[in-house]
Order: structure tokens, then C-alpha cells, then sequence
């Protein structure tokens, strides 16, 4: 600004600049005023460069100017990331991050015909360049570059294979009922392959990588399948092959058999049994308190064989339940629905280990007992396993059993309300021995004086 117009209106005002204090490079057109300050916007300037100026103002008497005054320049340093990028042969998008200081520009051109830059051409500070590939069509693969804050970006894509796989099963237009395993001919050359899959009720396809030319697949829908396979030949995926279908109707519903339809049980953790199907790896049961399967027990199981038991609550007395089965890879169809009641009575408890001699000798008879406590208070009955492949009837908490042979015996109860059976107790191990009769020699015993003796 000017501090003294020395009596006299300013007519004119400017700057002049250099790399050295006499400011001999440039010379500024008349700048505005804006108050009592005039500027000037000095631009390309070289980064890391020490520039000096001063002001100058013009009256009537001629020119007068302030002293020197001097600033540096940032020295601007450009990086990018990435360097580069590769493509398959279907081209595609991508971007490239430069980073520098503030107030640093920078260009981007491409150098490459089939490389074209879609936005950020150019910049000041740290930005953002966004480029397109287009197919390449040739067999060969190419390269190409682009010049980026003075630094280079390199983009290589694939060329296109001309040879696809044929494919050989499953058979277009075909049934399947099994797991499906896809075929197709190997292609000379090839390190891989990419099989792509279109699943009933989707549009959008999936796909996996192999190094074979078969691939095992459970379908896990019933419909239709679109199929079709690529391969990978020197850095290149080739075109698609024929796209085949074909339809899964599914592994066929197993047979229930346990527990019975209608009937009633007492166990409160049944085991459900059903005949396997052919083609199933895996079976889904379901168990329920509706036959719509909306009020779920279990749901989602994935059961190898052909049984399962239930195993993380009870069952409910007095409810009924309502099961089915199906395979569940491959996915079938669901079996009949079946239903159950589970008995209000609850069994009883299992009985003491029962008590009596540990030891004792073939023929003689020895008495054992036991006792049980019922859930719902219901008299008892008894019975007990001898160990010698002999059971007794049911009858009262105490009963003698005798062995017929020598051994280590195990004995154990097991008790019985108007329903229910208790679970077998704990063992009680006797021991049956022979009862020898004493023997004795001749030196023991002699004939008093006065006895008969006849020989």
C-alpha cells in the first residue's frame, strides 16, 4: 500500500520481480487498488526457487518504490498409487491416486490409443485420475502407458484365447436327481478354468476357479440350472463356451419310521429313525408343535445317517409334535409329516444300586433290594438282572436269586409304574464260589476202648 502519495494523486501502480534482489525479470501491468492495497497474482512459478519484488506507485512527480522483499517456492515432489494395473481381455475401469503438496499441479495424458482418461486430466495439489480400458479383441496380450504427474502408470491386459471348452455333462436340457458333476474337455494350454453357474431364481451368475475339467456341485434348489465355462490360456480367459441347462427335480422324500405316526411315548428325548434315500449326503429334520411348522423345536439340523436324537431340551407331557425329514444336500423333497403325543406320565427315577452279600456259593439263595422314587407318585414294581442271563419278573423291591455256576455276577434293578420304565441301575457285583465239603485223614480219628468197629 501506499503510506505517502507526496502531495500528489497516484496515477499508477506496479511490480516489478526476479531470482535476484534487482528484480530485472518482470515487470507488472497497472494493478488495481482495492482501499489503500494493490496486488498482483504471480503464476508457473518455479518450485524451490527464492523470488524477489517491490512495489512501485507513480504521481505527477514520476516513480517512487518500497524496498526488496523475498519468498521461496515449495519444492513439489508427485507420487502415485498404483503404478500399475492389469486386465483381462474384456477391458475396464480404474484410478490412480496422485499425491503432492499443496498449490503443486500436475497433468495426465495417456499414451496409449486404447487407454483413455475420463476425469482428472489435470490438477493442483493431491487428486485423483480415472481411465477406461477397452476390449482388446487381439489373440495377444498388450501394453500401454500413461504419464501422470511426470511419472509413469503402466496398464497391461490379456488377449483373448480363441479356443472355449466344449462341454460334456451334465447333458443340455437334461434331468438330474443326484449330485451334478460338471465335464467339460480340456483346452491345450490351459492352467485353469472358470466355470460360471446360473442357480434357479437368480440373475446374477456365480462362479469358481479350477485346475480340472470336472467340478462336483450339490444343488441346493430345485429347477433350472444355466451352465457354461471359460479357460485360462497363457494370461488369457477365453470366450465363453456354449451355455447349457439343465433341471434338478430333486432327491425323492425319505420313508419315516420311528416314532410311529399317532402313536404315544414316554420318552421325553426320543430318537427319530427314518430309510435313507438314494443320493443323499445329508438330511434336514424339522420338529415342531404345528403341522405348519411355524411353532419350531429344531429346525435347520444337518444330520449324516439316518437317526438323530433330540438333544439340547425335553419334550413336553401331553403335547403333540409334528416331524419330517428330507435330504438336504443334494436338496429333495420333504417326507410325510408325522405326529406323536408324549405321555403326561414321566418314568421313574432309576432305582439305588441294589444291596446284599458280595460274595457267596453256587446253589444258595441270597435276597438283594433296591428303591426308586416316581415323578408323578405312581407305585412301583421291580425287577432285577442276575448277571447270569437270567431276569427276574416284576414283583417287589426285595428278591433272592441263586447261581448256578461260579463267577463275578453283576446285579442291577430296574423299575416300573403303570407306563414307564426307569433306566437300569448301577451294578453290584457278587461273587459265587463252590461249598467243598471238609475232608479228613485217617490219623484224625480212632475208635474209642469199648466201640465196636466194623471193617
Amino acid at each position: 500500500r501506499v503510506v505517502n502519495d507526496g502531495g500528489s494523486s497516484i496515477i499508477e501502480r506496479r511490480f516489478d520481480w526476479g531470482t535476484t534482489p534487482s528484480c530485472s525479470d518482470g515487470w507488472t501491468a497497472n494493478v488495481s487498488v482495492s482501499g489503500n492495497y494493490f496486488s498482483y497474482y504471480l503464476g508457473s512459478l518455479n518450485p524451490g526457487t527464492t523470488y524477489y519484488f517491490r512495489a512501485w506507485a507513480k504521481n505527477s512527480a514520476g516513480w517512487s518504490h518500497g524496498r526488496v522483499l523475498s519468498f521461496q517456492t515449495t519444492s513439489c515432489t508427485y507420487s502415485i498409487s498404483p503404478e500399475s494395473k492389469s486386465f483381462d481381455s474384456s477391458g475396464g475401469t480404474g484410478s490412480v491416486g496422485v499425491t503432492t503438496e499443496s498449490g503443486c499441479e500436475w497433468t495426465a495424458v495417456s499414451n496409449a490409443g486404447w487407454i483413455t482418461i475420463t476425469s482428472g486430466s489435470s490438477g493442483t495439489g493431491s487428486g485423483t485420475v480415472n481411465y477406461s480400458v477397452s476390449e482388446n479383441t487381439g489373440k495377444r496380450s498388450r501394453t500401454g502407458t500413461m504419464t501422470i504427474a511426470g511419472k509413469t502408470f503402466t496398464v497391461t491386459q490379456e488377449g483373448k484365447p480363441q479356443i472355449a471348452p466344449t462341454l460334456i455333462s451334465p447333458a443340455n436340457k437334461s434331468h438330474q436327481t443326484c449330485s451334478i458333476t460338471f465335464q467339460w474337455n480340456s483346452v491345450p494350454g490351459a492352467t485353469k478354468y472358470r466355470l460360471y453357474l446360473l442357480i434357479p431364481g437368480h440373475s446374477d451368475w456365480l462362479y469358481d476357479e479350477t485346475a480340472s475339467t470336472n467340478y462336483s456341485y450339490p444343488p441346493t434348489i430345485i429347477g433350472e440350472y444355466h451352465w457354461k465355462v471359460k479357460a485360462y490360456v497363457n494370461g488369457n480367459w477365453s470366450d465363453y463356451s456354449e451355455e447349457w441347462t439343465f433341471y434338478f427335480d430333486g432327491v425323492s422324500a425319505p420313508t419315516l419310521i420311528s416314532p410311529s405316526n399317532g402313536s404315544e411315548i414316554t420318552e421325553l428325548r426320543p430318537t427319530f429313525q427314518w430309510y435313507s434315500v438314494s443320493c443323499a449326503e445329508c438330511y434336514e429334520l424339522q420338529l415342531a408343535k404345528n403341522s405348519s411348522f411355524t411353532d419350531m423345536v429344531r429346525d435347520n439340523l444337518s444330520i449324516h445317517g439316518t437317526s438323530w436324537q433330540l438333544d439340547n431340551q425335553d419334550l413336553v407331557g401331553g403335547q403333540t409334535y409334528y416331524w419330517r425329514v428330507r435330504s438336504s444336500l443334494p436338496i429333495g423333497y420333504w417326507s410325510d409329516i408325522w405326529h406323536f403325543r408324549v405321555s403326561s406320565n414321566h418314568p421313574p427315577n432309576t432305582p439305588s444300586t441294589p444291596s446284599g452279600p458280595s460274595a457267596g456259593y453256587v446253589g444258595t439263595s441270597y435276597t438283594f433290594s433296591t428303591s426308586a422314587t416316581d415323578p408323578d407318585g405312581d407305585t412301583l414294581t421291580y425287577r432285577f438282572d442276575w448277571g447270569d442271563g437270567n431276569i427276574s419278573s416284576w414283583g417287589a423291591s426285595s428278591q433272592s436269586h441263586s447261581w448256578g455256576s461260579t463267577g463275578n455276577f453283576c446285579v442291577k434293578a430296574q423299575a416300573k409304574d403303570n407306563q414307564a420304565t426307569s433306566s437300569w441301575s448301577s451294578c453290584h457285583y457278587i461273587t459265587i464260589t463252590r461249598n467243598h465239603d471238609p475232608e479228613l485223614s485217617s490219623g484224625d480219628v480212632s475208635p474209642d476202648s469199648g466201640d465196636t468197629s466194623t471193617i
